[in-house]
């Protein structure tokens, strides 16, 4: 009885000191996460003369930020490299959104290139994400497009599930081509 007693508490000992020891020793996973602040980068790429528009959700939470393609930051958008690129072809009706069919795991500070054009031009269009973890659409409240987005950059500004998302802002019918690629 004595042996039993005693291994058990070996098998105790060992179930609990393994885990603590494989989870001390395990490498983070999204150490970009915890490095990320979306309001610093926001500030210090306006320092620095770059515009950008914060994707705000319709409870006034910031989803991420939009950035254009300028002098300020031809270089950096030039070098980006995406793995993945999707096509974008859709018609929206007056004051509709539409968003991509397909959902995308993204980390805090993970970037979506934008290359989207509109027919007709001279009609207001946003575009923003769509969070499929909540339901809620991001949108910049300044930063429209009267002729789409040329070599733009999205960055999320939290971990989840989203989808590319524009919103048709005018009322007439506009037909949005391109890519966004990540």
């Amino acid at each position: 009885m004595k042996k039993v007693i005693q291994t058990c508490k070996t098998i105790l000992i060992a179930a609990v000191l393994c885990p603590t020891i494989l989870l001390a020793s395990a490498p983070t996973v999204h150490a970009q996460e915890s490095s990320f602040d979306l309001e610093q980068e926001i500030s210090e790429k306006r320092a620095a003369g770059i515009t950008v528009y914060e994707l705000y959700t319709d409870d006034g939470d910031i989803m991420g930020y939009f950035e254009p393609l300028t002098e300020a930051n031809v270089m950096a958008m030039a070098g980006y490299a995406a793995d993945i690129t999707y096509r974008w072809n859709c018609t929206l009706d007056s004051n509709q959104t539409g968003t991509a069919s397909s959902s995308h795991s993204f980390i805090q500070g993970d970037t979506i290139i934008i290359d989207i054009s509109q027919n007709p031009t001279g009609c207001i269009s946003y575009v923003g994400l769509y969070d499929n973890d909540t339901g809620t659409y991001g949108f910049p409240a300044s930063g429209s497009t009267i002729n789409g987005w040329s070599n733009g950059r999205l960055t999320v500004g939290y971990t989840g599930h989203f989808s590319l998302a524009i919103r048709n802002a005018s009322f007439t019918t506009v037909h949005y081509e391109g890519y966004y690629a990540f």
